[in-house]
């Protein structure tokens, strides 16, 4: 006799819900990097050049440019759209 393999109660199938989840996690915990990323290059790098209090009011401004993004007032792609073609900014880093 074959003995059956028995199944684990407490593991399930990810449902469709659980990869949008992580997907949605993905996205927050890599746009939270890129955000330390820059704000530690600004104040690392040119922390003699900007006023006092200057660094928190640019933090200020970015999130209120991601409270727009999330209202869906912008969007991803007008920003790269705008930095290429007004700062000839590009972002490819694959």
């Amino acid at each position: 006799m074959g003995s059956r393999k028995k199944t684990n109660p407490n593991r399930r199938p990810a449902t469709q819900a659980d990869v949008e989840r992580a997907r949605r996690e993905g996205r927050v915990d890599g746009a939270r990097f890129m955000a330390a990323t820059y704000t530690m290059v600004l104040r690392d790098k040119k922390r003699d050049i900007l006023p006092e209090g200057e660094l928190l009011e640019i933090w200020k401004m970015v999130d209120k440019l991601w409270q727009e993004i999330r209202e869906g007032r912008i969007s991803y792609a007008d920003i790269l759209h705008t930095l290429e073609e007004e700062e000839q900014i590009t972002f490819d880093f694959c």
